[in-house]
C-alpha cells in the first residue's frame, strides 16, 4: 500500500540519486517536474490556502507558497497552459480567475475532465533520476488531488510533508541549473528561489512544533507484488533496502550486504537465462549479467575488513536479505527443470531485483566519500594505510578514523560495479511485445 508518507519518503530517497547524478536534464524533463510540483502544492494547500486552517504556525507561509508560485507554468510539451477565462469561454462556462492547473498524467487515478490539462509523465521504465523523481512526485500529486475532503485533518503533517518535497525540489532545481540548458535556466532559478525561501521560513516553526504524520488519507492503490515466494522476497528486499538507505548515516554492514547480495542476484539471473532456449538477445544479456556479477564480486572483495559506521543493520533488512538469498538459492537449484513459462516468470522477477539493485548500488556508493569526509567511518588501524600517526594504533590493534584515501580503491571498485550493473539493467528494463517478452520492466 502506498500512502502519502511512503511517497514522500520515496521522493527523499530519489533526491539522493539526483544529487549524485551528472546526467543532463532537458527542458521537457524540468517542465514535467515543475508542473507536478505545482500540482502537488495546490492539491495539498488548496487554492488561496483553502485547505489550511487559520491560526496554524505555517498557514501564511503555505498560502503564499501556493499563491505566489512563479507563473507562467510551462507544460511538458512546451506550451503555456491556458488561463481559466480563456478555456471557460471556449467551453461556454463562467470565467474564473487564476491559472488552469496541469492535472493527472500517466499515473492518474481518475480521468482528467479536460484532456488539455493533462501532464505527460516520463515513461515508468526511464531509469534517469530526474524521470524517476518526477514519476514519484506525479503519483503523490495524484493522491492528494483525488482526496475529497473539506479540511486537511492534520496541518502540521501537511507542513512537514511539504517541507520534505520543497527540499527535494530545491535540489532538483539546482541540479537542472548545473546540468540543463542555460537558455532555459530562468524557470529552475525562479522556482528554486521560491521553494528555498519558503523552506527557510518554515524551518524554525517546524523545529519548534512536534512532528506529526499526515494521517487519515487513503492509499493510492494496492501494489501487486506477485504470487510466488520469489516475488514476495524481491518486494520485501526492495522495500527494506530502500528504508535502510534513508538514514543520514547508514550501516556500512548494510551497504556491504547490498553489494554481496547483488553478486548473487546477477549470477542467479545469468544462470536462469543460460538454461533458456538461446537467442542473440539472451546471450548478450547473459554476458552483461556475468560481467556485472564479476564486478560486484570484485567490489565485495575490495571491502575494507572491519570498516564500520558504528550503526547496526535493521532487523527488517537482515530478515529480507536472508529471505531473498534463500529464494534465489531455490531458483538456482531448480534452474535446469523450469518449463519455458516458468523460466520467463522467474526471469521477470529476478530482473526486477536487478533493476532495483542498480539503483541501490549507486545510492550506496554515494555515501562513501561523504561519510569519510565527515569522519563517520572507522576501521582497524592494521587494515588501512599506514602512517607515523597510526603506528601506535596499529601496534595496539585500535580502530582509527578512515580517510577517503583509505577507501579510494573500494570506491573505484563500487563505481565499476555500478556501471556494470547499469549496463545489464539497460537490457532488462525494456518493454517488449510478443511471446518472448522475458525482460523485466519496473515502475517509478
Amino acid at each position: 500500500m502506498s500512502t502519502v508518507n511512503q511517497l514522500v519518503e520515496r521522493i527523499t530517497v530519489l533526491t539522493r540519486e539526483v544529487r549524485s547524478s551528472d546526467e543532463p536534464v532537458t527542458e521537457m524533463q524540468w517542465d514535467a517536474f515543475d508542473a507536478n510540483l505545482h500540482r502537488f502544492l495546490v492539491g495539498t494547500i488548496g487554492p488561496q490556502g483553502s485547505r489550511v486552517p487559520t491560526g496554524e504556525p505555517c498557514a501564511d507561509i503555505l498560502r503564499e507558497l501556493s499563491d505566489r508560485y512563479p507563473h507562467p507554468l510551462r507544460s511538458p510539451g512546451g506550451r503555456s497552459p491556458e488561463r481559466n477565462d480563456d478555456s471557460a469561454r471556449e467551453l461556454g462556462k463562467p470565467s474564473t480567475q487564476g491559472v488552469t492547473l496541469p492535472r493527472r498524467g500517466a499515473l492518474r487515478l481518475v480521468a482528467a475532465p479536460d484532456p488539455r490539462e493533462s501532464v505527460t509523465l516520463p515513461d515508468a521504465t526511464d531509469g534517469r533520476p530526474i524521470a524517476r523523481i518526477t514519476c514519484a512526485l506525479g503519483a503523490l500529486a495524484d493522491l492528494v488531488d483525488v482526496l475529497e475532503y473539506q479540511q486537511v485533518p492534520d496541518t502540521s503533517g501537511v507542513a512537514v510533508n511539504t517541507a520534505h518535497v520543497l527540499a527535494s525540489a530545491a535540489i532538483v532545481a539546482r541540479h537542472t541549473l548545473a546540468c540543463g540548458p542555460l537558455a532555459a535556466g530562468d524557470r529552475p532559478l525562479a522556482v528554486g528561489n521560491h521553494v528555498e525561501s519558503a523552506l527557510a521560513a518554515m524551518q524554525p516553526l517546524l523545529e519548534s512544533a512536534p512532528v506529526r504524520s499526515f494521517r487519515g488519507l487513503p492509499s493510492v492503490a494496492d501494489v501487486d507484488i506477485g504470487d510466488t515466494s520469489l516475488d514476495r522476497a524481491v518486494s520485501a528486499w526492495s522495500y527494506a533496502s530502500e528504508v535502510e538507505l534513508r538514514a543520514r548515516i547508514p550501516s556500512t554492514e548494510s551497504l556491504h550486504m547490498m553489494v554481496n547480495q547483488g553478486a548473487h542476484i546477477t549470477a542467479t539471473l545469468a544462470e536462469v537465462v543460460r538454461e533458456a532456449k538461446g537467442d542473440d538477445d539472451r546471450r548478450g544479456a547473459r554476458a552483461d549479467l556475468v560481467h556485472a556479477s564479476q564486478a560486484l564480486g570484485a567490489a565485495d572483495k575490495a571491502w575494507v575488513p572491519g570498516l564500520t559506521s558504528l550503526i547496526k543493520p535493521s532487523a527488517d533488512f537482515i530478515t529480507a536479505s536472508r529471505g531473498l538469498f534463500l529464494a534465489l538459492e531455490e531458483v538456482r537449484a531448480r534452474s535446469d527443470r523450469f518449463t519455458e513459462p516458468e523460466r520467463e516468470q522467474v526471469a521477470q522477477s529476478v530482473g526486477q531485483a536487478v533493476a532495483t539493485l542498480s539503483r541501490r548500488v549507486a545510492a550506496a556508493r554515494a555515501f562513501l566519500q561523504p561519510l569519510a569526509d565527515g569522519k563517520a567511518l572507522y576501521a582497524p588501524a592494521r587494515q588501512v594505510g599506514g602512517s607515523p600517526e597510526r603506528l601506535n594504533d596499529q601496534l595496539k590493534g585500535r580502530y582509527v578514523t578512515v580517510e577517503y584515501f583509505d577507501i579510494k580503491d573500494l570506491d573505484a571498485a563500487w563505481r565499476t560495479a555500478g556501471v556494470a550493473t547499469q549496463s545489464a539493467t539497460a537490457l532488462l528494463v525494456r518493454r517488449t511485445t510478443g511471446p518472448d517478452s522475458w525482460r523485466a520492466a519496473t515502475i517509478c
